[in-house]
Order: structure tokens, then C-alpha cells, then sequence
């Protein structure tokens, strides 16, 4: 996902969660991409998730106030979704990382916060590019229905103009990986198809 991420225009500011994006920029030699790391170790070497978030949004609001070309890519949107329910948890309610919300409503109230963050982006010129690891999907009775799910907020795709699922095929010399188009609201004849070693090129033939 990520090696897809950098196909797209420079330059490209990787806000990344993970902590892989170095190693995968060297392999596009020449190209402007800034790696912005996000991670930050607590006390006890664990990942401090609200300080995290915080890095993330100065990172995001930095990037829109002084960027105008180019693209942004949020490695991992998963990780991001994370960091937001801590911190809402932490900063807003005044709980600890590991407490339930006391009603349900509450939560709209940290959804708000990643919404925010994500608009803050999307409605800039800018090329988004957010990640997500997914998830076996189990139907109402526990049992696994052969689909999977996005591990992020659960209207994040709303946001987004154009989603990938995709998939790693292992060959002799290297991974290979493809899409499938699960959601694109250019051209809604286009969900279901499939790109071979997708990368930002073969994604705008495939919406022009």
C-alpha cells in the first residue's frame, strides 16, 4: 500500500504511523518525498497514542497551511483511528487509554476529531492517499463471511473519492500487488474492476 502511495506526485509528504516508509522511498531515487514520523514512544517504550495524534494534526496542519501541490499520504488511516480514540478518551473525557465510554453518544464526539482531520485534507488541492489495514468480516453469528473490512473509522470511506482493495501476489522476483476498485464516485462503472501492479499512473488511465 504504501509503495503505491509513493507512485503519486511530488512531493509527497508521508505522515507515517509505521515506521516502513524510509525504507520504500529509497526506491524511488530522485523523487521529493519527506517522511514526517508520527510514532512516539511512551515512558515505558510503549506508543504513546495521544501524543501521536497530536503530531499527526500539527504535521496535517502544517503541510495544508505551506503545501500546495503535490500529495499527502496518512500510513496508516488505522493507526490514525487509533490514536484518535485515545486521545478523545484521554484529552476529552478525561478517562484512561483503556476505559469504556460511559454512553454511547460520546463517541460522536471523537469521530468528530478524525472527521476533522481528515476534511482539513480533503478539502485542500492536495493528492490524499490514506492507508488502512483490513480485517476478516464475521457475520451476526460469529461466523466469517469470506469479506473483509477496513480497520478505521467506519465512515471513512465516505471522504474519499476513490477506494482500493489490494492484493499481494508473490512471484519469483517480487511481490506483485493489484486492486480491485471498491468504491470510485468518478465513474461508478468502474468498481469491481481490477489493475495489475497498480500504481498512480495505471489509477488515472483507469478514471480518464
Amino acid at each position: 500500500k504504501t509503495h503505491f502511495a509513493l507512485s503519486f506526485p511530488e512531493p509527497i509528504f508521508v505522515l507515517d504511523t509505521e515506521l516502513g516508509s524510509p525504507v520504500l522511498a529509497k526506491q524511488f531515487v530522485g523523487k521529493d518525498i519527506k517522511v514526517v514520523d508520527v510514532y512516539q514512544k511512551g515512558k515505558n517504550a510503549e506508543r504513546d497514542e495521544v501524543e501521536c495524534f497530536e503530531k499527526m494534526k500539527s504535521a496535517v496542519d502544517w503541510v495544508v497551511d505551506n503545501v500546495k501541490t503535490g500529495t499527502v499520504v496518512i500510513d496508516s488511516g488505522s493507526d490514525l483511528w487509533k490514536f484518535t480514540q485515545t486521545y478523545g478518551k484521554v484529552k476529552v473525557f478525561n478517562l484512561s487509554p483503556e476505559a469504556r465510554l460511559k454512553i454511547r453518544w460520546d463517541w460522536g464526539k471523537i469521530t468528530n476529531l478524525y472527521e476533522q482531520l481528515l476534511a482539513t485534507l480533503v478539502h485542500s488541492d492536495l493528492n490524499i492517499v490514506i492507508t488502512g489495514k483490513v480485517s476478516n468480516k464475521f457475520d451476526s453469528g460469529g461466523q466469517d463471511t469470506g469479506e473483509t473490512q477496513s480497520r478505521w473509522q467506519k465512515d471513512t470511506e465516505y471522504q474519499l473519492d476513490v477506494v482500493l482493495e489490494m492484493q499481494r501476489q508473490n512471484t519469483k522476483d517480487k511481490p506483485i500487488f493489484n486492486a480491485t476498485i471498491e468504491k470510485c464516485r468518478v465513474n461508478g462503472d468502474l468498481m469491481g474492476q481490477k489493475i495489475e501492479s497498480v500504481d498512480y499512473k495505471k489509477l488515472m488511465e483507469k478514471l480518464q
